[in-house]
């Protein structure tokens, strides 16, 4: 039997519960995003608080802001803007917006690729897009002026990503034109910073030249305390294959490349990629041809074969509990200029299925959920 119970708190916020059955303790809590609110992030720090960044206003050209959210009190604190240039932020496409990572001393850093709006750059005589990176100042009540991060490999389509250590290293990365044009020969670009991102270093192209990068694409990264960085996204070789890629680098630039899914599409996907973690248990997720897939690796050790999900499904999160159960929520039916429905699934540590849910035309346009795992086992899904 499920209850549900709703109350209203700052920004409005509405909270549901819903209850799962008696034999395990997970709990899933649906929280609605403040009016207009779009392209939530989340995720928890050291101290185990949960951090969320949204985007507001219009969808070519608005603004991020960051918040807290309170598990006690299931209330979100009053937001942050992050970015100092008015409307510098961008939603269409879904793929293009913030990407977020909680560094050392649990400061919040923030990467998205600039609107029109923004203070552009010019390269070749053409204007040209900024990825811009902000951090959240020492005090944590403020972000210091975002600023550009690339140097000369531009071109900025689909999505980039950021990784953070507790060491204060910062990696960013992001795929842009290679030596040739052509989404075919796209490379893939990253610069590292080691002073908890007040300087970065020269960019450095990390995958394979020959396989090209999926030029409305998401990726993503994600980075152990030892200088260990997973870096994912998808190929575009011959404009088709459609791979997921896997880099695995180290801090002496030590890399392998491997593919751990298939695809053959002669068209952009606009998909995404996402992780969750906890403790030593590291999982990966994405889409192919309309299902989610998710797999688990640990930093140092192969990944196994993905799982598929759902149908129709797009854009989908995953976190892990504690007790190494998870979450994983997607969209279904979003597409260009479209929101859609929101799914989710609840698995314990062997994969047997706890629980499954749909909410019709939860999504808004541009939009996708954000989950992460809270204390006590509960689970948290921002949309």
């Amino acid at each position: 039997m499920r209850c549900r119970y709703y109350g209203i708190c700052l920004l409005f916020l509405v909270l549901q519960q819903c209850g799962l059955p008696e034999n395990h303790e997970q709990v899933i809590y649906h929280i609605e995003l403040p009016e207009g609110a779009i392209q939530p992030l989340s995720m928890s720090d050291t101290e185990g608080f949960i951090h969320l960044i949204y985007y507001q206003g219009d969808p070519a050209s608005g603004n991020l802001f960051y918040c807290r959210f309170d598990e006690s009190s299931r209330k979100l604190s009053d937001p942050i803007r992050v970015n100092g240039k008015d409307s510098s932020a961008i939603a269409v496409g879904t793929i293009r917006g913030a990407q977020m990572a909680i560094g050392r001393g649990d400061l919040v850093h923030v990467i998205w690729n600039a609107s029109s709006a923004a203070t552009l750059a010019v390269h070749d005589s053409a204007m040209v897009t900024p990825l811009l990176y902000a951090r959240m100042a020492d005090d944590k009540k403020h972000f210091e002026p975002e600023a550009n991060l690339i140097q000369t490999h531009w071109g900025l389509d689909g999505g980039s990503a950021i990784a953070t250590d507790e060491k204060g290293n910062i990696y960013v990365s992001w795929h842009a034109t290679g030596n040739e044009p052509g989404e075919e020969n796209r490379r893939v670009y990253l610069r590292k910073s080691e002073d908890d991102g007040r300087t970065f270093s020269d960019e450095l192209a990390i995958n394979d030249p020959l396989v090209g990068a999926c030029g409305c694409c998401g990726m993503h990264l994600t980075s152990d305390n030892n200088g260990h960085v997973l870096a994912l996204y998808r190929s575009a070789g011959e404009r088709k294959h459609r791979d997921i890629h896997l880099i695995d680098f180290d801090d002496d630039n030590t890399l392998s490349e491997s593919v751990i899914d298939k695809w053959e599409l002669e068209a952009c996907p606009m998909s995404s990629i996402s992780s969750g973690r906890s403790g030593n248990m590291l999982a990966f997720t994405w889409q192919t041809a309309g299902e989610v897939f998710y797999q688990f690796a640990k930093a140092q050790s192969p990944v196994r074969s993905p799982e598929k999900q759902a149908n129709g499904a797009k854009h989908s999160k995953i976190a892990i509990s504690d007790n190494d159960h998870y979450l994983i929520a997607w969209t279904e039916g979003t597409g260009w200029n479209k929101g859609g429905d929101l799914a989710w699934e609840l698995r314990d540590e062997a994969g047997k299925l706890l629980e499954s849910g749909k909410k019709d035309n939860a999504i808004a346009v541009w939009s996708f959920p954000a989950v992460v795992a809270g204390k006590n086992n509960a689970f948290y899904i921002f949309n």
